[in-house]
């Protein structure tokens, strides 16, 4: 696990990466307001990395996943400048990615198998 000290490291690195690509290489980045949707997405996903690292994957791993999923699709569609009309479909596919990773539905359907395997041990 990383320590605090090299989490901010990376941060750093990760800052400064950015700077030298708009500053250094003369990159245009009209869209960087988008950056205030993608990041607190991608941070979702780097939580639930954390999350799976330490302890497997969990409800909360899933939940965590899927807030992060339309901030990053809708973030990025910003930044690269896409067209909404031809970009729709991704959030039908999101829908579906959503729905696969619902905690709450994970946690119901485990509770159907308890309950049926409580009856069948019971007869």
């Amino acid at each position: 696990m990383e320590t605090r000290k090299q989490q901010e490291a990376w941060k750093l690195i990760g800052i400064g990466v950015l700077f030298f690509l708009i500053f250094g290489l003369g990159l245009r980045f009209d869209h960087w307001w988008a950056l205030f949707i993608l990041i607190p997405g991608a941070y979702q996903w780097f939580r639930a990395y954390e999350e799976y690292k330490s302890v497997g994957y969990t409800p909360g791993v899933g939940a965590k996943v899927a807030q992060g999923l339309p901030l990053v699709l809708v973030g990025s569609i910003f930044i690269f400048d896409l067209d909404w009309g031809r970009v729709w479909p991704l959030f039908i596919i999101m829908a579906g990615v959503i729905a696969l990773l619902n905690p709450y539905k994970l946690k119901k359907d485990q509770e159907m198998q308890d309950v049926k395997y409580e009856k069948v041990e019971q007869q």
